[in-house]
């Protein structure tokens, strides 16, 4: 399995979408730094947790899912690997490893570069801000890995890479704004016991000091019992191999 994911990288890491996209996502963090350079800190704060919780959800799922699942199964290169005797499980398992790899990159470029920007439009934010800021993009790739453990329901289910991509945007945007207001509505925790509002109450916990218990049921639902569903649905899936 580990030279099935060398494999990958080595492959997705030579595309030129991959790298435009990340340019184009550092230059939307150029404007959120320069326009909020009049704002407090607070405010601005506000804005990089917003550009961190869906720019990249939004625009860099799209060369990561084309490069991790679309060339594969339009080439017919998982099929390929499960009749040489690999496991559906482990292909999921390796796919959703690529996804983090790669989503790891991006997080973690766009981070660096906010702090570059932070410094050179003179906005200053405390130590603590900046660690607190690591935090919260740390926690936004188990949200975007949910995204994608979630989405491998539908792309293996329907064998189709569009399913997938739909199914991941419509998770890691629309639903949690449409549970928070059905929470909002009826008073009822539907958006407290999702992803995105577990890990903002793991924020909240780690920001007053305390343990993020709410971080152990969004990795243990979200992430794991949704990738042992999607391997359960792959299995009953039928392949011409």
């Amino acid at each position: 399995m580990i030279n099935l994911i060398i494999a990958d990288l080595r492959r997705i890491l030579k595309k030129k979408g991959y790298y435009f996209m990340l340019l184009f996502m550092i230059i939307i963090a150029f404007f959120v730094c320069v326009s909020g350079s009049d704002l407090s800190v607070q405010d601005h704060i506000g804005r990089l947790h917003a550009f961190f919780q869906f720019v990249p959800i939004i625009f860099g799922s799209i060369p990561i899912y084309l490069g991790v699942f679309g060339d594969e199964m339009r080439t017919g290169s998982i099929q390929c690997v499960i009749g040489r005797g690999v496991s559906r499980a482990k292909v999921i398992v390796a796919k959703l490893i690529d996804c983090l790899v790669l989503t790891l990159i991006y997080y973690g470029v766009l981070l660096l570069v906010l702090y570059l920007l932070n410094y050179l439009c003179d906005i200053a934010l405390s130590p603590r801000q900046n660690v607190m800021l690591a935090v919260f993009v740390a926690l936004s790739v188990l949200q975007a890995m949910a995204c994608y453990a979630f989405s491998t329901i539908f792309l293996f289910t329907f064998w189709s890479v569009a399913a997938g991509i739909m199914s991941y945007l419509i998770f890691g945007t629309i639903l949690g704004l449409l549970l928070q207001q059905a929470q909002n509505a009826v008073h009822l925790p539907f958006y407290d016991a999702f992803i995105n509002g577990l890990l903002e109450n793991a924020y909240a916990a780690i920001d007053v000091g305390s343990f993020p218990f709410t971080l152990i049921p969004a990795i243990l639902v979200y992430i794991v019992l949704v990738t042992i569903i999607a391997v359960l649905l792959f299995k009953r899936k039928e392949l011409d191999l």
